[in-house]
Protein backbone atom coordinates (compact mmCIF):
# COMPACT_ATOMS: atom_id res chain seq x y z
CA UNK A 1 0.00 0.00 0.00
CA UNK A 2 1.84 3.54 -1.02
CA UNK A 3 2.40 5.11 2.13
CA UNK A 4 2.95 9.07 2.54
CA UNK A 5 5.91 10.24 4.65
CA UNK A 6 4.73 12.14 7.60
CA UNK A 7 7.48 15.27 7.50
CA UNK A 8 6.18 17.42 10.33
CA UNK A 9 8.94 15.27 13.49
CA UNK A 10 11.40 14.57 10.73
CA UNK A 11 12.04 18.29 9.88
CA UNK A 12 11.61 18.67 13.41
CA UNK A 13 14.02 16.67 14.13
CA UNK A 14 16.86 18.14 11.72
CA UNK A 15 15.95 21.47 12.21
CA UNK A 16 13.26 23.09 11.06
CA UNK A 17 9.72 23.07 11.48
CA UNK A 18 6.80 21.63 9.15
CA UNK A 19 5.16 24.77 9.62
CA UNK A 20 8.46 26.27 7.55
CA UNK A 21 7.91 23.75 5.08
CA UNK A 22 4.79 24.29 4.22
CA UNK A 23 5.24 28.59 3.94
CA UNK A 24 8.44 27.77 2.33
CA UNK A 25 7.31 28.60 -1.02
CA UNK A 26 5.77 31.59 -0.80
CA UNK A 27 7.76 32.99 2.06
CA UNK A 28 9.81 36.13 1.12
CA UNK A 29 13.67 36.67 1.43
CA UNK A 30 14.97 35.67 4.51
CA UNK A 31 17.37 38.24 6.70
CA UNK A 32 21.57 37.97 6.07
CA UNK A 33 21.21 34.01 7.51
CA UNK A 34 23.25 33.20 10.80
CA UNK A 35 26.02 31.40 9.96
CA UNK A 36 27.14 27.64 10.83
CA UNK A 37 29.92 28.21 14.03
CA UNK A 38 33.06 29.75 12.96
CA UNK A 39 36.63 27.70 13.08
CA UNK A 40 39.06 29.51 15.01
CA UNK A 41 40.73 32.48 13.24
CA UNK A 42 44.21 31.20 13.31
CA UNK A 43 43.32 28.56 10.97
CA UNK A 44 42.60 30.20 8.07
CA UNK A 45 45.10 31.36 5.97
CA UNK A 46 45.74 34.90 5.16
CA UNK A 47 44.08 36.02 1.85
CA UNK A 48 42.47 39.35 0.10
CA UNK A 49 39.06 40.46 0.94
CA UNK A 50 36.91 38.95 -0.80
CA UNK A 51 33.62 40.88 -2.90
CA UNK A 52 30.03 39.77 -1.88
CA UNK A 53 28.56 40.25 -5.31
CA UNK A 54 29.37 39.06 -8.27
CA UNK A 55 30.81 40.46 -11.31
CA UNK A 56 28.45 41.27 -14.12
CA UNK A 57 28.97 39.94 -17.45
CA UNK A 58 27.73 40.84 -20.90
CA UNK A 59 24.74 39.37 -22.47
CA UNK A 60 25.07 36.59 -24.44
CA UNK A 61 28.36 35.21 -22.34
CA UNK A 62 28.71 31.51 -21.37
CA UNK A 63 28.09 30.27 -17.94
CA UNK A 64 30.03 27.24 -16.86
CA UNK A 65 29.38 24.75 -14.26
CA UNK A 66 31.52 21.97 -13.49
CA UNK A 67 30.56 19.16 -11.41
CA UNK A 68 31.61 15.92 -9.86
CA UNK A 69 28.98 13.23 -10.68
CA UNK A 70 28.63 11.76 -13.91
CA UNK A 71 24.81 10.45 -13.44
CA UNK A 72 23.47 14.05 -13.48
CA UNK A 73 23.70 14.41 -16.87
CA UNK A 74 20.45 13.04 -17.85
CA UNK A 75 18.76 15.79 -16.00
CA UNK A 76 20.82 18.64 -17.24
CA UNK A 77 19.87 17.61 -20.92
CA UNK A 78 16.06 17.62 -19.99
CA UNK A 79 16.15 20.45 -17.80
CA UNK A 80 17.90 22.75 -20.17
CA UNK A 81 14.81 22.04 -22.76
CA UNK A 82 12.40 24.12 -20.12
CA UNK A 83 11.47 27.57 -20.74
CA UNK A 84 12.21 27.26 -16.38
CA UNK A 85 15.67 26.88 -17.08
CA UNK A 86 15.66 29.07 -19.97
CA UNK A 87 14.13 31.56 -18.13
CA UNK A 88 17.06 31.54 -16.18
CA UNK A 89 19.68 31.20 -18.31
CA UNK A 90 18.35 34.91 -20.39
CA UNK A 91 20.69 35.53 -22.58
CA UNK A 92 23.81 33.67 -22.00
CA UNK A 93 25.01 30.41 -22.72
CA UNK A 94 25.67 27.18 -20.49
CA UNK A 95 28.06 25.07 -20.52
CA UNK A 96 27.98 21.94 -18.60
CA UNK A 97 30.74 19.48 -17.38
CA UNK A 98 30.15 16.48 -15.90
CA UNK A 99 32.77 13.94 -14.12
CA UNK A 100 35.62 16.78 -12.93
CA UNK A 101 38.04 15.31 -10.34
CA UNK A 102 39.97 16.58 -7.29
CA UNK A 103 42.90 16.98 -9.59
CA UNK A 104 40.67 18.92 -12.40
CA UNK A 105 39.26 21.75 -9.63
CA UNK A 106 42.54 22.34 -7.90
CA UNK A 107 44.60 22.46 -11.90
CA UNK A 108 41.80 25.33 -12.85
CA UNK A 109 41.60 27.16 -9.43
CA UNK A 110 45.58 27.28 -9.26
CA UNK A 111 45.60 28.35 -13.42
CA UNK A 112 43.33 30.94 -12.79
CA UNK A 113 40.70 29.32 -15.10
CA UNK A 114 37.92 28.20 -12.81
CA UNK A 115 34.10 27.59 -13.89
CA UNK A 116 31.53 30.27 -12.84
CA UNK A 117 30.11 27.65 -10.58
CA UNK A 118 31.18 24.10 -8.95
CA UNK A 119 29.11 20.70 -7.49
CA UNK A 120 30.36 18.04 -5.49
CA UNK A 121 33.68 18.98 -4.56
CA UNK A 122 35.85 19.34 -1.42
CA UNK A 123 33.99 22.34 -0.62
CA UNK A 124 35.80 23.30 2.28
CA UNK A 125 39.43 23.05 0.81
CA UNK A 126 38.24 25.85 -1.25
CA UNK A 127 36.33 28.26 0.99
CA UNK A 128 38.86 28.17 3.60
CA UNK A 129 41.69 28.17 1.08
CA UNK A 130 39.46 31.93 -0.13
CA UNK A 131 39.12 30.65 -3.11
CA UNK A 132 34.97 31.45 -3.52
CA UNK A 133 32.63 34.04 -3.63
CA UNK A 134 30.87 35.40 -0.32
CA UNK A 135 27.37 34.98 -1.76
CA UNK A 136 25.76 36.42 1.35
CA UNK A 137 24.17 39.81 0.03
CA UNK A 138 23.17 37.87 -3.18
CA UNK A 139 20.88 35.66 -1.06
CA UNK A 140 19.81 38.63 0.61
CA UNK A 141 18.46 40.06 -2.58
CA UNK A 142 17.07 36.99 -4.38
CA UNK A 143 13.62 36.64 -4.59
CA UNK A 144 13.63 32.94 -5.42
CA UNK A 145 16.15 30.89 -2.64
CA UNK A 146 15.74 31.94 1.40
CA UNK A 147 17.13 30.67 4.38
CA UNK A 148 13.74 29.48 5.11
CA UNK A 149 13.29 27.32 2.00
CA UNK A 150 16.07 24.75 3.46
CA UNK A 151 17.19 21.64 5.38
CA UNK A 152 19.43 23.67 8.43
CA UNK A 153 22.18 21.13 7.91
CA UNK A 154 22.72 21.80 4.72
CA UNK A 155 22.22 25.43 4.71
CA UNK A 156 24.62 25.83 7.75
CA UNK A 157 27.35 23.82 6.17
CA UNK A 158 27.52 26.10 3.23
CA UNK A 159 28.92 28.85 5.45
CA UNK A 160 32.73 28.84 6.89
CA UNK A 161 34.23 31.86 9.35
CA UNK A 162 30.56 33.54 9.34
CA UNK A 163 30.37 33.71 5.00
CA UNK A 164 28.14 31.76 2.75
CA UNK A 165 30.16 30.31 -0.12
CA UNK A 166 27.50 27.22 -1.02
CA UNK A 167 23.84 27.47 -2.05
CA UNK A 168 22.46 24.39 -1.27
CA UNK A 169 20.50 21.88 -3.80
CA UNK A 170 20.91 18.96 -6.22
CA UNK A 171 20.50 16.78 -3.09
CA UNK A 172 20.75 16.24 0.60
CA UNK A 173 19.49 14.03 3.04
CA UNK A 174 20.46 11.39 5.34
CA UNK A 175 23.71 9.63 4.55
CA UNK A 176 24.05 6.77 6.65
CA UNK A 177 22.49 3.13 6.24
CA UNK A 178 23.54 -0.30 5.13
CA UNK A 179 21.73 -1.44 2.12
CA UNK A 180 21.75 -5.11 1.36
CA UNK A 181 20.75 -7.28 -1.42
CA UNK A 182 17.84 -9.34 0.48
CA UNK A 183 18.04 -12.35 -2.31
CA UNK A 184 21.75 -13.05 -1.87
CA UNK A 185 21.12 -12.39 1.62
CA UNK A 186 18.55 -15.22 2.36
CA UNK A 187 20.72 -17.73 -0.47
CA UNK A 188 23.28 -16.94 2.12
CA UNK A 189 20.90 -18.96 4.96
CA UNK A 190 20.74 -15.40 6.68
CA UNK A 191 17.32 -13.56 7.75
CA UNK A 192 16.70 -10.44 5.70
CA UNK A 193 14.43 -9.10 8.39
CA UNK A 194 17.39 -9.41 10.66
CA UNK A 195 19.82 -7.18 9.49
CA UNK A 196 23.09 -7.03 11.42
CA UNK A 197 23.26 -3.88 13.49
CA UNK A 198 27.16 -4.05 14.99
CA UNK A 199 29.92 -4.72 13.42
CA UNK A 200 30.23 -7.58 15.38
CA UNK A 201 27.43 -9.43 13.71
CA UNK A 202 27.62 -7.60 10.53
CA UNK A 203 31.60 -9.41 10.10
CA UNK A 204 29.10 -12.13 10.75
CA UNK A 205 27.13 -12.02 7.97
CA UNK A 206 30.13 -10.67 6.18
CA UNK A 207 32.07 -14.55 5.85
CA UNK A 208 28.57 -15.96 4.54
CA UNK A 209 27.94 -14.00 2.02
CA UNK A 210 31.55 -13.52 0.62
CA UNK A 211 31.72 -16.58 -2.04
CA UNK A 212 34.84 -18.26 -3.43
CA UNK A 213 35.11 -20.80 -5.81
CA UNK A 214 37.27 -23.74 -6.05
CA UNK A 215 40.45 -21.88 -6.85
CA UNK A 216 39.79 -19.37 -4.16
CA UNK A 217 39.21 -16.36 -6.56
CA UNK A 218 35.86 -13.96 -4.84
CA UNK A 219 32.71 -14.57 -7.21
CA UNK A 220 31.25 -12.77 -4.47
CA UNK A 221 31.32 -10.93 -0.82
CA UNK A 222 30.07 -8.80 1.87
CA UNK A 223 30.87 -5.78 2.53
CA UNK A 224 33.91 -3.46 1.66
CA UNK A 225 34.18 -1.36 4.93
CA UNK A 226 35.36 1.72 3.04
CA UNK A 227 32.90 1.80 0.25
CA UNK A 228 30.96 4.86 -0.24
CA UNK A 229 30.18 6.82 2.51
CA UNK A 230 31.58 4.15 5.30
CA UNK A 231 35.17 5.03 3.34
CA UNK A 232 35.38 8.87 5.17
CA UNK A 233 36.44 9.37 8.89
CA UNK A 234 33.84 11.56 9.78
CA UNK A 235 31.74 8.03 9.54
CA UNK A 236 34.47 5.80 11.46
CA UNK A 237 34.14 8.83 14.45
CA UNK A 238 29.97 8.49 14.34
CA UNK A 239 30.43 4.28 14.42
CA UNK A 240 32.93 4.26 17.31
CA UNK A 241 31.52 7.73 19.12
CA UNK A 242 34.50 10.14 19.12
CA UNK A 243 35.06 13.48 17.20
CA UNK A 244 38.16 13.11 14.67
CA UNK A 245 37.87 17.06 14.15
CA UNK A 246 37.07 19.97 16.61
CA UNK A 247 35.98 23.14 14.28
CA UNK A 248 36.41 25.60 16.99
CA UNK A 249 39.88 24.43 18.03
CA UNK A 250 40.86 23.63 14.79
CA UNK A 251 42.20 19.88 16.12
CA UNK A 252 42.50 16.49 14.66
CA UNK A 253 41.94 13.58 16.79
CA UNK A 254 42.97 10.49 14.63
CA UNK A 255 45.55 8.79 16.89
CA UNK A 256 42.58 7.59 18.85
CA UNK A 257 41.80 4.55 20.55
CA UNK A 258 38.05 4.23 18.52
CA UNK A 259 40.28 5.16 15.44
CA UNK A 260 42.30 2.01 16.13
CA UNK A 261 39.33 -0.19 16.87
CA UNK A 262 37.94 0.22 13.83
CA UNK A 263 41.04 -0.04 11.78
CA UNK A 264 41.05 -3.36 13.02
CA UNK A 265 37.93 -4.25 13.15
CA UNK A 266 37.50 -3.06 9.17
CA UNK A 267 40.57 -5.28 8.08
CA UNK A 268 39.13 -7.78 8.96
CA UNK A 269 36.59 -7.50 6.45
CA UNK A 270 39.18 -6.87 3.87
CA UNK A 271 40.97 -10.21 5.24
CA UNK A 272 37.95 -12.41 4.42
CA UNK A 273 38.00 -11.19 0.98
CA UNK A 274 41.92 -10.96 0.60
CA UNK A 275 43.24 -7.48 -0.35
CA UNK A 276 44.65 -8.79 -3.80
CA UNK A 277 41.33 -10.13 -4.27
CA UNK A 278 39.26 -6.77 -3.82
CA UNK A 279 42.07 -4.70 -5.09
CA UNK A 280 41.52 -7.05 -8.64
CA UNK A 281 37.73 -7.19 -8.08
CA UNK A 282 37.45 -3.20 -8.21
CA UNK A 283 39.74 -3.02 -11.29
CA UNK A 284 37.18 -5.43 -13.59
CA UNK A 285 34.75 -2.72 -15.41
CA UNK A 286 31.48 -2.56 -14.00
CA UNK A 287 32.76 -3.54 -10.33
CA UNK A 288 33.64 0.13 -8.95
CA UNK A 289 32.65 1.66 -5.65
CA UNK A 290 29.22 3.71 -4.82
CA UNK A 291 27.21 1.54 -5.89
CA UNK A 292 28.51 -0.10 -9.25
CA UNK A 293 29.98 -3.70 -7.18
CA UNK A 294 26.24 -3.60 -5.67
CA UNK A 295 24.63 -3.24 -9.43
CA UNK A 296 26.31 -6.16 -10.37
CA UNK A 297 25.88 -8.38 -7.65
CA UNK A 298 29.08 -9.01 -7.15
CA UNK A 299 28.72 -6.82 -3.76
CA UNK A 300 26.27 -8.29 -1.00
CA UNK A 301 26.15 -4.79 1.23
CA UNK A 302 26.96 -1.53 1.15
CA UNK A 303 26.95 1.73 3.09
CA UNK A 304 25.30 4.89 1.34
CA UNK A 305 22.65 7.64 1.60
CA UNK A 306 19.57 7.82 1.04
CA UNK A 307 20.29 8.42 -2.64
CA UNK A 308 21.38 4.36 -3.13
CA UNK A 309 17.50 3.48 -3.42
CA UNK A 310 16.91 5.74 -5.80
CA UNK A 311 20.08 5.45 -7.88
CA UNK A 312 19.94 1.80 -8.11
CA UNK A 313 16.33 1.47 -8.98
CA UNK A 314 16.67 3.76 -11.92
CA UNK A 315 20.76 2.16 -12.95
CA UNK A 316 19.32 -1.51 -12.02
CA UNK A 317 15.92 -1.85 -11.65
CA UNK A 318 15.92 -5.63 -11.29
CA UNK A 319 18.36 -5.33 -8.24
CA UNK A 320 16.55 -2.49 -6.89
CA UNK A 321 13.94 -4.83 -6.38
CA UNK A 322 15.54 -6.35 -3.39
CA UNK A 323 17.05 -3.73 -2.49
CA UNK A 324 16.93 -2.69 1.73
CA UNK A 325 18.04 -0.24 4.38
CA UNK A 326 18.96 -0.51 7.62
CA UNK A 327 20.61 1.09 10.53
CA UNK A 328 24.88 1.49 9.67
CA UNK A 329 27.08 -0.47 12.27
CA UNK A 330 28.18 0.62 15.31
CA UNK A 331 30.48 -1.42 17.70
CA UNK A 332 29.10 -3.71 20.19
CA UNK A 333 29.58 -1.62 23.01
CA UNK A 334 27.92 1.07 21.55
CA UNK A 335 24.79 -1.46 20.81
CA UNK A 336 21.77 -0.06 20.18
CA UNK A 337 23.04 3.38 18.98
CA UNK A 338 21.16 4.59 15.74
CA UNK A 339 23.89 6.76 13.95
CA UNK A 340 22.58 9.27 10.87
CA UNK A 341 24.10 12.47 9.28
CA UNK A 342 22.23 14.90 7.51
CA UNK A 343 23.89 16.69 4.78
CA UNK A 344 23.93 17.61 1.10
CA UNK A 345 25.78 19.39 -2.07
CA UNK A 346 25.91 23.06 -3.01
CA UNK A 347 26.39 24.81 -5.70
CA UNK A 348 29.24 27.22 -4.72
CA UNK A 349 31.11 30.00 -6.77
CA UNK A 350 35.00 30.74 -7.84
CA UNK A 351 36.42 34.01 -7.73
CA UNK A 352 37.92 33.83 -10.46
CA UNK A 353 35.01 32.31 -12.83
CA UNK A 354 33.73 34.58 -15.49
CA UNK A 355 29.68 35.26 -15.58
CA UNK A 356 28.79 33.95 -11.87
CA UNK A 357 26.07 36.53 -11.75
CA UNK A 358 24.47 33.96 -14.66
CA UNK A 359 25.55 31.34 -12.38
CA UNK A 360 23.77 32.47 -9.46
CA UNK A 361 20.41 32.82 -11.75
CA UNK A 362 21.10 29.09 -12.75
CA UNK A 363 21.53 28.00 -8.79
CA UNK A 364 18.70 29.73 -7.70
CA UNK A 365 16.52 27.37 -10.38
CA UNK A 366 18.14 24.29 -9.38
CA UNK A 367 18.23 25.04 -5.61
CA UNK A 368 14.71 26.49 -5.10
CA UNK A 369 12.43 24.86 -8.55
CA UNK A 370 10.67 22.12 -7.95
CA UNK A 371 10.68 21.80 -12.03
CA UNK A 372 14.55 20.81 -11.18
CA UNK A 373 13.50 18.52 -7.81
CA UNK A 374 11.31 16.14 -10.33
CA UNK A 375 14.04 16.19 -12.84
CA UNK A 376 16.80 14.86 -10.55
CA UNK A 377 14.58 12.56 -8.70
CA UNK A 378 13.07 10.91 -11.28
CA UNK A 379 15.98 10.52 -13.27
CA UNK A 380 18.90 10.07 -10.93
CA UNK A 381 17.41 9.44 -7.30
CA UNK A 382 18.46 12.41 -5.17
CA UNK A 383 16.22 14.93 -3.32
CA UNK A 384 16.82 18.80 -3.09
CA UNK A 385 17.74 20.39 0.35
CA UNK A 386 14.14 21.90 0.91
CA UNK A 387 11.44 20.45 3.69
CA UNK A 388 8.63 21.35 1.07
CA UNK A 389 9.76 18.93 -1.69
CA UNK A 390 10.32 15.99 1.39
CA UNK A 391 6.51 16.22 1.68
CA UNK A 392 5.37 14.72 -1.47
CA UNK A 393 7.64 12.32 -1.62
CA UNK A 394 6.20 8.67 -1.10
CA UNK A 395 8.38 6.14 0.82
CA UNK A 396 7.57 3.33 -1.09
CA UNK A 397 8.69 5.42 -4.45
CA UNK A 398 12.28 3.47 -4.30
CA UNK A 399 12.77 0.27 -2.18
CA UNK A 400 14.96 1.30 0.87
CA UNK A 401 13.97 4.85 0.89
CA UNK A 402 11.56 4.76 3.79
CA UNK A 403 13.99 3.47 6.64
CA UNK A 404 16.40 6.77 5.67
CA UNK A 405 12.70 8.83 5.77
CA UNK A 406 12.09 7.33 8.89
CA UNK A 407 15.82 7.36 10.28
CA UNK A 408 14.95 11.87 10.76
CA UNK A 409 12.83 10.85 13.71
CA UNK A 410 14.35 7.56 15.35
CA UNK A 411 18.19 8.56 15.02
CA UNK A 412 19.38 8.57 18.33
CA UNK A 413 23.25 10.01 17.51
CA UNK A 414 23.26 13.01 14.58
CA UNK A 415 26.56 14.31 13.03
CA UNK A 416 25.79 17.99 12.23
CA UNK A 417 28.92 19.35 10.94
CA UNK A 418 30.59 16.73 8.82
CA UNK A 419 33.27 17.15 6.36
CA UNK A 420 34.46 20.28 8.25
CA UNK A 421 38.53 20.29 8.07
CA UNK A 422 40.29 22.11 5.31
CA UNK A 423 42.18 18.74 5.28
CA UNK A 424 39.31 16.38 4.85
CA UNK A 425 40.18 15.14 1.30
CA UNK A 426 43.59 14.19 2.10
CA UNK A 427 43.31 12.66 5.63
CA UNK A 428 40.63 10.47 3.74
CA UNK A 429 43.39 9.31 1.12
CA UNK A 430 45.93 8.89 3.62
CA UNK A 431 43.25 6.51 5.68
CA UNK A 432 42.78 4.28 2.52
CA UNK A 433 46.56 3.50 1.88
CA UNK A 434 47.36 2.91 6.09
CA UNK A 435 44.30 0.54 5.94
CA UNK A 436 45.31 -1.34 2.80
CA UNK A 437 48.73 -1.89 5.21
CA UNK A 438 47.34 -2.96 8.22
CA UNK A 439 44.83 -5.68 6.27
CA UNK A 440 48.25 -6.78 4.74
CA UNK A 441 49.59 -7.19 8.25
CA UNK A 442 52.56 -5.09 7.21
CA UNK A 443 51.26 -2.23 9.39
CA UNK A 444 49.22 -2.55 13.22
CA UNK A 445 46.21 -0.69 13.89
CA UNK A 446 48.43 1.67 16.52
CA UNK A 447 50.77 2.55 13.93
CA UNK A 448 48.48 3.60 11.46
CA UNK A 449 46.70 5.98 13.59
CA UNK A 450 49.67 7.15 14.73
CA UNK A 451 51.05 7.86 11.23
CA UNK A 452 47.91 9.48 9.91
CA UNK A 453 47.67 11.86 12.76
CA UNK A 454 51.35 13.03 12.01
CA UNK A 455 51.01 13.23 8.08
CA UNK A 456 47.67 15.44 9.15
CA UNK A 457 49.64 17.64 11.28
CA UNK A 458 52.14 18.54 9.43
CA UNK A 459 49.91 18.45 6.09
CA UNK A 460 47.93 20.96 8.52
CA UNK A 461 50.81 23.41 8.88
CA UNK A 462 52.15 23.21 5.01
CA UNK A 463 49.22 24.53 4.11
CA UNK A 464 49.67 27.48 6.00
CA UNK A 465 46.97 26.86 9.18
CA UNK A 466 48.61 27.61 11.96
CA UNK A 467 50.47 24.96 14.55
CA UNK A 468 50.08 21.36 14.35
CA UNK A 469 45.96 20.52 14.10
Amino acid sequence: MSKMITRRKFLTTIGIGAGAATLAACAAPAAAPTAAPAAPKAAEPTKAPEPTLAPAAAAGAPVAWWVGWGNLTPAIDALQKTPEFKDALGANTFEFKPGVNAEGWLTAVAGGTPPAGGSNMDYVQFMAKGSLLDIGNLVKASSKVNKGMFLADPWNNGFWQGKQYGLPGLEAGPNYGLNYNSELVKAAGLDPDKPPTTWEDLLGWHRKLTVKDASGNVKQFGLDPYDAMAGEPDFAATSYGWTWYDEAAGKHDINNPKMVSHLKMTSEFIKVIGPDQLAGLRKVEGNGGWGDAYNAKVQSMIIEGYWHPGETKIQKPEVSVNNRAAWAPVPAERAGAKIQMFNGHYIVFFKDGKNSDGMFKIAEFMSGSDVAGDAIWKQVGWLPARPAYYSKVKGNEYPGLQFYLDSGTQATETLRSPRRSPIHGFVTTQLSEVRDKVARGSMTAEQAAIEVQKRADTEWKNQGYGKAA
